[in-house]
Parts: structure tokens; sequence; C-alpha cells
């Protein structure tokens, strides 16, 4: 080697061992990773699969023809390019088929059979169920996908999976084996800082910087609050406290993660500190899947001290239970050696343009107060690619409008009914706990948007499905008993700053439909304009299909 290239191969080994230090992960996280993913994508499916027919087909709260005529309109949500599955047919039965093909890959995923195509696939098929309803996205929603797309450019089967089993090998590996670094454990481990930094960057507001009163706001949401957090609000000095902390744990993260001074030992003690604020966020309030998403994405970053030590007590334990000699644990951690290497050119290029983009993307709608301003043709690979996202919990003011909402149906006879329970007596009081009106996390984030936006073009949709359901299953062919007109009202209940007296209960109308009469929808009028494939060509698919009276074709 020449001498005056010396100093550059001496930088450059410098600079290697930096990134494996802090862009690198044990073959053990990962492959935690890979179950845990796995996991919270069965569970969300679960979830999802239990209203089915009333989310997903077309008989249900949003047709596929209204699908596209409200969110594939240039300019109005910006989300025109995202592709689904789910928009080929509205059948019950198709879409029962695709949840049970999104089952079998997330269970491939689980045990690691295949693993990159099963990594491949679940994200596929959780990208589509989750633009079927783009209304009823949450941010661990965008974070569950976003690991998984970081996770096909991962070795998540090079332990503890069917793949490895194999192909196990059984010479002796060295320690540092256990490591792999590449520039996909960099997007991977950058996009989690990235989700903590945009989230602190939002919380600019003087209710977390000065009043310290942002938890007392978002406590006092009875929409989002358990009843473990209600009792909470009684402490105002913990309100204060929960803030603050709140607020520097997320500032703490893009920091600590590469802390230069033993980054092992600090990455352990964020991980304990983030599981635990994590956990309170769960029992406090309901946030759906982003706790919990948020708590697998930090096994990444547990060291491989700590896999060394798991390891070793488990197979002390292992040692003494009669199991055949290939369920034994050595046959099953021991990563493969070409798992090691590095990613091809064209995966890392990939790879790379597509962390740019993430950073240029946050970094835009940081620069625009949220609005991303981009041109729609650099918008599009995105949105295509689902790398879009938006980090903004309770920021940067948590919303202090509340209330519950009152789905009242008048019949043909003139009585009143309640269309949410058909069994119970309509009633204008406040529930005494207002999150138990919703069954599921998904319920809760649809009605949660009519609170900001009340759109009338989802509530039109609605209200058809309210009044279907009656008439299909209450009224019996008794044409006295048919719905007449449906109202969607939210008794608002705005949260006061501390010390001061609530404001009165108000009756806001969101929606008013009279079947008698027949009203015109205002916005029947609306045509799709995308034409990106194959967007446009599921959309005329999807038109040619519908049978949905409310949105002619």
């Amino acid at each position: 080697m020449h001498r005056s290239l010396a100093p550059y191969f001496k930088i450059r080994i410098v600079i290697r061992r930096k990134a494996n230090r802090f862009l690198s992960a044990d073959l053990r996280a990962l492959a935690a990773l890979r179950v845990g993913l796995a996991l919270l994508v069965i569970w969300d499916l679960a979830v999802r699969a239990s209203d089915l027919s009333c989310h997903y087909s077309d008989t249900g709260i949003l047709p596929r023809a209204a699908r596209i005529l409200i969110f594939d309109m240039d300019g109005e949500t910006g989300i025109q390019n995202w592709w689904s599955l789910h928009l080929i047919s509205g059948a019950l039965w198709f879409q029962a088929a695709l949840f049970v093909a999104a089952s079998l890959f997330a269970l491939q995923l689980l045990v690691g059979y295949r693993t990159r195509l099963a990594t491949i696939l679940t994200w596929v098929f959780l990208a589509s169920v989750q633009a079927r309803l783009p209304m009823m996205l949450q941010g661990g929603d965008s974070l569950l996908r976003l690991l998984l797309f970081w996770g096909m450019f991962l070795p998540l089967g090079a332990v503890w999976s069917v793949d490895q089993c194999a192909t196990c090998i059984t010479s002796t590996l060295r320690p540092k084996l256990y490591r792999y670094s590449s520039i996909a454990t960099a997007a991977l481990i950058l996009q989690i800082a990235i989700m903590y930094l945009c989230n602190a960057i939002a919380k600019h507001s003087p209710v977390w910087h000065t009043d310290h009163t942002a938890i007392y706001y978002v406590l006092s949401l009875d929409i989002y609050v358990t009843r473990i957090g209600k009792l909470l609000l009684e402490y105002s000095g913990l309100m204060s406290l929960f803030t603050a902390t709140t607020l520097w744990l997320e500032w703490l993260v893009p920091f600590a993660l590469f802390s230069p001074w033993k980054t092992g030992f600090v990455r352990v003690i964020l991980i304990v500190l983030f599981w635990c604020f994590h956990a309170g966020l769960a029992i406090c309030l309901n946030v759906g899947l982003l706790s919990y998403v948020a708590m697998v994405a930090w096994l990444v970053f547990l060291p491989t001290g700590f896999w060394d030590a798991a390891e070793r007590i488990v197979r002390r334990k292992l040692t003494h239970w009669p199991v055949p000699a290939f369920l034994k644990l050595r046959t099953l951690y021991r990563p493969q050696q070409v798992l090691s290497k590095p990613l091809g050119l064209l995966s890392s290029t990939f790879i790379g343009l597509a962390l740019s983009y993430v950073v240029a993307w946050n970094a835009m709608l940081i620069h625009s107060n949220q609005v991303v301003t981009w041109p729609a043709w650099l918008c599009t690979p995105g949105q295509i690619l689902r790398l879009e996202q938006q980090w903004v919990m309770f920021a940067p003011v948590p919303m202090t409008d509340d209330g519950w909402f009152v789905l009242r149906g008048t019949l043909m006879d003139g009585s009143e009914v309640n269309l949410w329970e058909p069994s119970q007596p309509l009633s204008y009081e406040k529930p005494r706990h207002g999150a138990d009106f919703f069954p599921n996390h998904r319920w809760r984030k649809y009605f949660v948007n009519f609170i900001s936006h009340p759109d009338a073009r989802l509530l039109s949709c609605l209200a058809d499905w309210l009044a279907r359901k009656w008439n299909e299953g209450q009224a019996k062919g008794d044409p006295e008993k048919v719905i007449r007109t449906v109202q969607i009202l939210i008794m608002t209940d705005l949260t006061s700053p501390p010390g001061e007296m609530p404001e009165p209960h108000q009756a806001l109308e969101l929606w008013h439909w009279d079947y008698e009469n027949a009203e015109p929808v205002p916005w029947q009028s609306i045509k799709p304009t995308s034409a990106i494939l194959p967007v446009d060509l599921i959309r005329r698919i999807s038109l040619k299909a519908s049978r949905c009276s409310r949105f002619p074709i």
C-alpha cells in the first residue's frame, strides 16, 4: 500500500468501526423483532377481522366506490396513489380470503420459513389492508408498516427460524458474527430515532414547555382515557411531572442511542425507560398498536451481551430437559456466515434512496408545519412504497375537543331508536366511561376524525350503513319500523384549563338524512381523476363491480 493512501484507509477503518458500533444489530435481536412484528400483525388482523363485513365489504361503512371517490382525488387528501388489493372486490368471501392469506404469511414470518419472502408478502398485505380504510390509521400502523419495510432487507431469519434449522451449521462461530451491519440496519435504527425526534420537535406549544399541562389535557379526553388514567387526573403534580418527562424522553432518544460512552449500557437503560413509558401509555390511554409496536422496535437495540447472558441461562435449563438433539438451543441460535455479508449494490442503493427520502420527507414536514409541499410527482414514490409518515402524537397541542356520539334514528311510525346499540334506549346522557362506546381502537379512530373534521361524505356512508343494518336486523319486513331519518350528533365536552369550571355540553348535528324525501347528496357529482396505475385499473374494476345505489357509476 502506498504511504500517501495510509491516512485514507485509517479514516475508512475508523468510520467502519463507528458504524458497526452504532448502526449494527445482533442477529438474535433481529429474530426477536421478527417474532414481535409477526405477532402484532396477527393481532391486528384479528381485530380487523371482527369487523370484516362492516369495514371491508361493499355493504359496510365505506364501499369501494366511495373509498375511491373520497380518497383518490388529486389535491383532496394527498393519498391518491395508495394501492390496495382489497379494492379489487367488495365481496365478503374475497375479503375473508385476503385476511386468511395475510394470516398465513404472518405465521410463516413468525416461524421464519422462507423469511424474506414472508416479510415481503406480510408487508404487501399489511399496506393493502391499511389503504382500504385510510381514516382508521394511527401512528402505530405507520410504524408497524415501516418496520416491516426495512425488515425486508434484513436477515430476520438468521436465527431462531425454520430456515436456519434447515441449513444449520455445527461449527463454532466467533461471537462477533452475531453482529450484523448494513445500510438496512442503519435505516431501521435511524427510522426509530426519527420517530421520536419528530415527535419532540412537534411539541413546541407552551402546554409542553412552560405550562406543563399537556398530559392533563390528554388524560381529560374521555374518548381515549382508561379508568386508571382517569384516577391519575386527580394529582396535578403528577400531570406536570409526566409532561416534562415525556418531552425530555423523546428528546433523549436521538442523542443517547449514539452515545460514544458505553453504547450498549446506555441503550439498555433507554430500553428499560421506554418500555416503562410505553407500558404506562398503554395502561392510561387507548392508543391502539402504537405502544406495543414501539416496545417491539426497541428489541433491536438489545446488545450482544444481553443475548449471550440470556442464552447461557436458557441453555442451562435445556440441558436438564429430555428433548431431542435437533431441538436443542445450539441448533436454533447459530447464525449462518453468509447472512453476515453486506447487501448487494442494487439493494444498498435502493435502501439508501429510500432512507434519504424518509429523512427529506420528515424534514419537509417539520419545515412546512406538518404539510408536505412537494410536487405530486415527488410524493408518488413514497406513497407507492408507503414510506409517507407523520409523527405528531398529541402535538403540537393535545386536542381539547371531546364528547360522545348519539346515533339517532326515526322510524316511519315516528318513534326514535338507538342505531348504535339497538337493544338500548336512546340516551343523551354522558356515558360513565366514554372509551367503552367503541368496540375497538379502529372504531375509536374512525369516530375521532368526525370531531376535528366532520366529512359529510364519510358521514353519509355511515348513515347508510346504520339505516341498512337496522332495516335488515330490526324492521323484519314491517314498513312502520323502517328507518325514515338518520341523525348523527356529537355532544361536545370541551376540556377547560386546570382549575376552571367545565363548559356546558352542547349538541352538534354532524349529519341528517331523510330517506323518505330522498334529498340529493351534495357530493355525488365528484368524479375520480387519478390516472396512475394500478390505482386507475383497480378503480375501473371497482366501479364496474360496485352495486351500491348511493354511489352512481
